[in-house]
């Protein structure tokens, strides 16, 4: 730097849904490949059947891909494909009336 003017870029990333309460009845959440190429397949299992669950895909800069709602489910094994994503980091959010569990997968080809 030369003691010029010097460009500062200044980011707040924040995800799609912030909520401090995790699914406390959300037994089990596995994303299957990750990395993915293709086919992401998101396996829930919960204690009981959930009256209402959002399933949300969101890239980096928070932009909602793909938004999936599921009634009365207590296992679910939800497949998307993802084969025209970019390569990158991703955020899937299972959001329900207890709360948000959100995690993140790789696209990778």
């Amino acid at each position: 730097f030369t003691g010029g003017i010097t460009p500062v870029i200044r980011m707040n990333l924040d995800l799609i849904e912030s909520n401090d309460n995790p699914i406390a009845e959300l037994t089990n959440l596995s994303i299957m490949p990750n990395p993915v190429s293709d086919l992401l397949r998101v396996d829930m299992e919960f204690v009981r059947p959930m009256d209402r669950v959002v399933i949300r895909v969101a890239d980096i800069n928070g932009r909602i891909l793909i938004e999936d709602t599921k009634s009365g489910i207590s296992q679910e094994s939800w497949t998307k494909d993802v084969s025209t994503f970019a390569n990158g980091s991703y955020f899937l959010s299972i959001i329900s009336e207890d709360g948000v569990r959100t995690d993140r997968f790789m696209i990778q080809r």
